[in-house]
């Protein structure tokens, strides 16, 4: 099959710009959406037609391509960039990208959402709450006017802030307190948004006797709205993983629930789901978008990425996308660690990242030196870790991890 033939099972309708770039940054497709909201045809966007045609700016061609280049090894979502068109007008896009496999090629899949009715929508607020602000200017005159919208005020107040905290203890509840703990195997996990509602949820399923479900997800965004997707995500693999036990199927069905819902909302989110079964010492995994599980093996010297081969697209965006599972042999002493980017894109006062090498050598180190420490004073002494590497620095992100050690 061919990849017209690919790309066209999958964003034959799509409302998104889809460009699909081999491993030279040589673009190889390009989706109708995206010739139309751009004005040039599909050969004209071709090799390094959609680079340079789009982004003529040198300075802004070379990032986006680093960008894109650099999501073989990291997806990367939300990049704002400015596109210009064939008639010379901009558009405000999004950039979202992620590496997936074509039989031995590994290829980019960049998805662009055109952002500029969202700019507008921003500007129509702006000036209307420039309006109301000028409109409170003028009632100050009247001592009985103010008094009644501070009334107004107060109650619209009260009534968020009550909602909020609502939404927040809905949030809180849905995240796992009780964790697996027997002679085999020892659980822990925790999430710590960056503002009073954040986009990272993880969560475990009791499948079956010495049967684990662990899943862990990356909304796009913060807020009430990224708040509300993890819980219709909670309600939705509860569902799904009572009715398949490959996580590929699980996802499959996710995936295509979530699409019809989000539609062109520009929200979407990545995700890791892995089935652990302690009868055959097996670790099923797939990924959509997300970073794979590293597993600290007593007979591998490097540590290993679970099913970091089969890396699939982001969920809620193609109904039709394919995930592919993987499974990987465990044994007694192994050590399993799932995470969110904001663990490895923390960011020091320098501007750097905490990073996957550090992470990979601080908990190689910390085992070695801790042997008697359970899952959780690990996750606990690691977020201390990263609260050091932020220095004066605010965190930059929802921080969420899970820790798994199988008992020798």
């Amino acid at each position: 099959m061919g990849f017209k033939d690919i790309a066209g099972n999958f964003v034959k309708n799509a409302p998104v710009g889809l460009v699909i770039i081999d491993n030279h940054n040589e673009v190889i497709f390009t989706n109708s959406f995206l010739q139309k909201r751009t004005g040039y045809e599909e050969k004209e966007l071709k090799g390094k037609g959609f680079f340079n045609r789009l982004f003529p700016d040198e300075q802004i061609r070379e990032i986006v391509i680093g960008k894109i280049a650099a999501c073989m090894k990291r997806p990367f979502e939300d990049f704002q960039v400015s596109i210009q068109k064939k008639s010379g007008n901009k558009i405000s896009a999004s950039l979202s990208c992620s590496a997936f496999k074509q039989g031995i090629r590994t290829m980019s899949a960049c998805v662009i959402h055109d952002m500029t009715r969202r700019d507008i929508y921003e500007k129509v607020i702006e000036a209307g709450y420039d309006d109301l602000q000028q409109a409170t200017i003028d009632l100050e005159t009247a001592n009985k006017k103010i008094t009644e919208q501070q009334e107004i005020l107060k109650a619209y107040k009260d009534r968020m802030t009550r909602e909020l905290e609502i939404a927040t203890s809905i949030q809180h509840a849905i995240i796992p307190k009780e964790f697996p703990l027997n002679e085999k195997i020892e659980i822990w996990g925790t999430s710590i948004p960056s503002e009073k509602l954040g986009g990272d949820y993880f969560d475990i399923f009791y499948l079956d006797t010495n049967v684990y479900g662990i899943l862990i997800a990356d909304v796009a965004g913060h807020g009430v709205a990224a708040s509300l997707l993890t819980t219709m995500l909670k309600a939705y693999f509860e569902y799904y993983t009572k009715h398949h036990r490959d996580p590929a199927h699980v996802f499959s069905r996710v995936n295509q629930s979530l699409s019809s819902i989000l539609g062109d909302s520009g929200f979407f989110l990545t995700a890791l789901y892995c089935v652990l079964d302690f009868n055959t010492m097996t670790i099923t995994s797939c990924t959509a978008g997300h970073e794979s599980a590293i597993c600290f093996h007593p007979e591998h010297k490097e540590p290993v990425r679970i099913g970091a081969e089969a890396k699939a697209l982001v969920l809620g965006v193609f109904p039709e996308a394919v995930y592919t599972s993987v499974s990987f042999q465990l044994i007694p002493g192994c050590k399993i660690f799932f995470y969110t980017d904001g663990i490895t894109e923390a960011r020091g006062e320098t501007g750097e990242y905490f990073g996957y090498k550090r992470l990979v050598d601080y908990l190689d180190n910390y085992f070695k030196n801790n042997p008697g420490k359970g899952a959780k004073e690990c996750i606990i002494d690691l977020f201390s870790e990263i609260d050091s590497f932020y220095g004066k620095n605010t965190p930059n992100d929802d921080r969420t991890a899970v820790f798994i050690r199988i008992h020798q």
